[in-house]
């Protein structure tokens, strides 16, 4: 399940701190330690960013990245793939929104 500190924001508020975060889990809803996940933020006006972590004991990791004054209003997109070598890959998206 991925998460966002935030998924409407406002132009006029840059330059704002948004983490997202992911938990990870198995089939059964056990959390999974050791997941390679990578996120990926892209919002207008600035280039896509991208992190990888590992997930922890809880099954949790989390990204936290600036968005800077120059985002411009529209549609964006967070994502997150998180890859085990026991259960393959997963994906998950939510939409960022930056508004006037």
């Amino acid at each position: 399940m991925l998460t966002a500190s935030a998924y409407r924001i406002s132009a006029a508020s840059l330059p704002v701190s948004l983490q997202l975060s992911v938990l990870v889990t198995n089939p059964d809803g056990i959390p999974l330690e050791g997941a390679t996940v990578t996120f990926s933020l892209t919002v207008p006006g600035i280039p896509p960013v991208a992190k990888e972590a590992t997930t922890g004991s809880d099954g949790r990791a989390t990204f936290t990245t600036t968005l800077p004054t120059g985002v411009t209003p529209g549609a964006g997109l967070a994502t997150v793939v998180a890859t085990t070598s026991e259960f393959g890959t997963a994906s998950a998206n939510k939409a960022i929104t930056i508004v006037k």
